[in-house]
């Protein structure tokens, strides 16, 4: 059997959810013995024709499944062979909640040409979602399986569009294990340190939020270091809010590899106001990494179990996030407690596991 990946860039482990993800599909499939490909969007781009590129090279490397994971509504079988197996991934939450929001937020530090695009972006909300509820349609129609990352964004399209839910399939993202694979995190030996890991970008990822959560969390607890793994768009003006800020033992440390912040840190702050499934909180935990969240995807349920592994803080309440994270902070053994129970609940996303669901969706849809 041989695979096809469609992205819009090329796959790395450091790099963003669907590049990290479709590079550790990737590795097992080969594992498994599955031939794997993989076409960047840029590579359909160059082409005189994308329709005739597209289906040589499926001919000539005898794909038998297209993946396709940058939800292209051009893969399908109005211009695919019937024989060619199309599965589209949605990476996002269906729902598309919090949009004003996080356009005010990014308002707030971004002028000129940026805040017109926002306007323009909120004003075109019920066209944009129109378009959405036909796209989802047509995936249903015109490939063979819908992949989306929480078994609730299934029930979701099924009520609100009366998708049949034999088309649509959950497979959370897979989890590489790191050191906990080995045994060697040990929650008494972590750092005192605040990690936000991701794409340095307001909307969604709430960046600037970290700077007011840290000025107030300082105050208590000097002792403790605030460090940002990440990078992107929002990286400089982030920078700028700091230093206008002032602010101490705050760190922003750009693109790097996240697994030794992981081991690290004590606690995850991801205050994303828009998350389809949270990759860094899956990774945190497995780590021993305590997340805390707004809750904003319903895919968090299923990865944290509130209170147990992980904080879930009701609505995008700000107040309540800093005593949840201070609370945390304060308490030694409760924290250390939660942190064991993270990595045990991280092994339901071990690729073992995530990959079987991909094995056993390629087999029916073969046969």
């Amino acid at each position: 059997m041989n695979v096809l990946f469609y992205t819009t860039a090329g796959i790395n482990h450091n790099l963003g959810g669907i590049e990290k993800t479709t590079n550790i599909l990737s590795s097992y499939f080969r594992q498994m013995g599955i031939g794997t490909f993989h076409i960047c969007a840029r590579d359909l781009n160059d082409a005189e024709d994308k329709t005739e590129y597209l289906v040589s090279y499926i001919e000539d490397n005898h794909i038998d499944i297209v993946i396709d994971q940058h939800w292209n509504e051009y893969l399908t079988h109005k211009t695919l062979p019937n024989e060619v197996k199309i599965i589209r991934c949605y990476h996002n939450d269906v729902r598309e909640v919090n949009i004003t929001r996080r356009l005010l937020g990014d308002f707030r530090h971004h002028f000129g040409k940026e805040q017109l695009m926002n306007v323009l972006y909120w004003l075109n909300t019920p066209l944009r979602r129109k378009r959405q509820r036909k796209s989802f349609i047509d995936s249903v129609r015109y490939t063979d399986q819908l992949v989306l990352l929480s078994r609730s964004y299934c029930d979701y399209l099924n009520r609100r569009l009366n998708l049949p839910l034999d088309k649509m399939r959950f497979v959370p993202n897979a989890v590489v294990r790191g050191a906990n694979d080995a045994g060697k995190v040990d929650p008494k030996k972590k750092e005192n340190i605040l990690l936000f890991c991701g794409r340095v970008v307001h909307n969604p990822k709430n960046v600037f939020f970290l700077v007011s959560l840290w000025k107030r969390l300082y105050e208590r607890f000097p002792s403790w270091k605030m460090v940002v793994c990440g990078d992107g768009p929002d990286k400089r003006a982030l920078e700028k809010e700091a230093e206008r800020h002032g602010l101490d033992n705050f760190e922003i440390v750009g693109y790097a590899n996240p697994d030794p912040y992981y081991e690290k840190a004590k606690i995850l702050v991801h205050p994303s106001l828009s998350e389809g499934f949270g990759m860094a909180v899956a990774e945190a935990m497995n780590n021993g990494c305590v997340p805390v969240v707004f809750d904003v995807s319903p895919a968090y349920h299923e990865i944290i179990d509130n209170g147990l592994n992980g904080i879930i803080v009701g609505g995008v309440n700000e107040k309540d996030y800093f005593q949840e994270v201070a609370r945390l902070m304060d308490d030694r053994g409760l924290l250390e407690t939660m942190s064991r129970q993270a990595m045990v609940s991280s092994e339901r996303y071990r690729m073992e596991i995530v990959g079987k669901e991909w094995l056993s969706l390629f087999t029916r849809l073969m046969n």
